[in-house]
């Protein structure tokens, strides 16, 4: 297929036909596919592969045929499905991408299910569980994430950054998993999924009153003991991992990475800057409290993540006693999963 999704004889090279491909087989671009190169350096002159094509004007970049191509277009859609969806197992994404293929309906021999369409991505109001856990042992706080395999990482102690002493186990905390989710235990685990809410996937909610609003970022950080500009833990910090979150790149890096000696380890999903109820979903204020309440070099210091009513005063006394210091309200989420949609796409029967 070239770039304008159009089947040639020549985009075929090297692609799979038969029975292989009717049963798990989708196209995707894969002629003239401008890519990064190395520079001066021609991969396949006969395929027009390498640095100089089509001329020499952009060193670095050229264009390349074949299934080394098309391969990441398919890997890339799946990613962004997953973001979307991370409780989809590996077989129901699979499916999803044959299911919503040009061909999904009859697939042959030749181009399997198809290519790939728009309709892999469904403009969807999404949203998606937060997982909430507790540290166990002293030294542990709280750690909160969206991806399964982070959540199945940290009951089972491999959660990263890991310190050398101490243990590095989180217990769940929180209200269970709706069952909508299908997801009983996380994977690789026996340990039942809670949750302190539902945020969204996606940065904008598209087919509502309220997709011009942009969302608020929770992006996660963390410091490992010893990180710097501490090089080394003292014998109350030892063992010690923390984990902060904010809504602000510039509070990420000014206050917790240059200051604090935090690395950023990416964004979890958004958050409503203002508070939304729909269809019986109560949206209530996520808040960001901390036990740090001495210079930043306090190595002690620790965040949690609480839900809390929103008021006029903003009470911050509903949050644990030693919770109680630079209280900030990050957004706004869900308690229940809501609004139009299930919480992954649809599947056919079997």
């Amino acid at each position: 297929m070239n770039r304008e999704k159009r089947w040639t004889e020549s985009a075929s090279r090297g692609s799979n036909t038969g029975a292989e491909m009717q049963d798990h087989g989708v196209v995707a671009p894969g002629r003239d596919i401008l890519s990064t190169m190395f520079p001066g350096f021609n991969w396949n002159p006969a395929l027009r592969c390498g640095d100089s094509y089509p001329d020499d004007s952009r060193p670095g970049y050229g264009l390349c045929t074949g299934t080394s191509m098309s391969a990441p277009f398919v890997s890339g859609i799946l990613g962004m499905v997953r973001s979307l969806f991370p409780t989809m197992t590996a077989a129901n994404t699979r499916q999803w991408l044959f299911t919503t293929s040009s061909k999904g309906a009859a697939p042959d021999t030749y181009v399997g299910h198809g290519a790939i369409t728009e309709e892999v991505i469904p403009d969807w109001e999404v949203w998606t569980p937060l997982f909430s856990f507790q540290g166990i042992g002293a030294g542990k706080g709280y750690f909160y994430t969206t991806v399964p395999q982070m959540a199945s990482a940290a009951v089972e102690g491999t959660l990263r950054p890991k310190v050398n002493t101490g243990s590095n186990v989180y217990t769940a905390y929180g209200n269970p998993l709706d069952i909508g989710f299908g997801m009983p235990t996380y994977p690789g685990t026996a340990v039942a999924p809670q949750v302190i809410g539902y945020i969204s996937s996606r940065i904008k909610q598209p087919v509502n009153a309220f997709s011009s609003i942009d969302l608020v970022p929770l992006i996660r950080m963390s410091r490992a003991c010893g990180a710097s500009p501490w090089p080394t833990c003292t014998s109350a910090t030892s063992g010690r991992v923390t984990h902060a979150y904010t809504n602000s790149w510039y509070d990420a890096m000014q206050n917790f990475v240059a200051t604090r000696g935090f690395r950023i380890d990416g964004v979890e999903g958004f958050l409503w800057p203002t508070r939304r109820n729909c269809y019986g979903g109560t949206g209530k204020a996520l808040v960001r409290g901390s036990t740090h309440h001495s210079a930043p070099s306090d190595q002690s210091e620790d965040y949690g993540l609480f839900t809390m009513q929103e008021t006029n005063s903003h009470d911050f006394t509903s949050l644990p006693a030693a919770y109680q210091h630079e209280q900030t309200i990050l957004g706004y989420l869900y308690e229940i999963p809501i609004c139009l949609n299930p919480p992954h796409p649809p599947l056919p029967p079997g």
